[in-house]
């Protein structure tokens, strides 16, 4: 058990969260659950009602939504991408700020083992 009043540090550690208001806890669930449907006003005023996208966003690793390569690939010198534990959140900020719409990504070994698209992160990833 770990006690943290910063709700993205709980959504990034956490498998279960219990959140509290005055002594009594009033929603336990999957950090996934309370962003999706959170228990109450107070619920949805921790998560906050903006960026619960973003939020959700980096609770999945861009593994998750790849198109992978049948078998990995050597890269091109230079090449640039992705990591496949890059958080999808991670992920969509770079290609936006990169102006990037498909990006190669990588594992750990430095092979290419699939492409992701920023629509697929858009249309998917929350």
């Amino acid at each position: 058990m770990f006690v943290t009043h910063d709700i993205d540090e709980a959504l990034r550690l956490a498998t279960r969260i219990a959140v509290m208001d005055q002594g009594r806890i009033i929603q336990h669930d999957t950090p996934e659950n309370i962003l999706r449907r959170p228990a109450s006003v107070f619920v949805e005023n921790l998560v906050g009602k903006q960026d619960r996208g973003l939020k959700l966003m980096s609770l999945h690793t861009v593994r998750d939504l790849m198109e992978a390569h049948p078998q990995p690939r050597e890269p091109e010198p230079g090449a640039d991408g992705l990591k496949e534990d890059d958080s999808l959140r991670v992920a969509l900020s770079i290609m936006l700020w990169q102006n990037w719409r498909q990006v190669p990504v990588f594992n750990a070994d430095g092979q290419e083992t699939g492409t992701i698209t920023r629509e697929r992160i858009i249309q998917e990833g929350a």
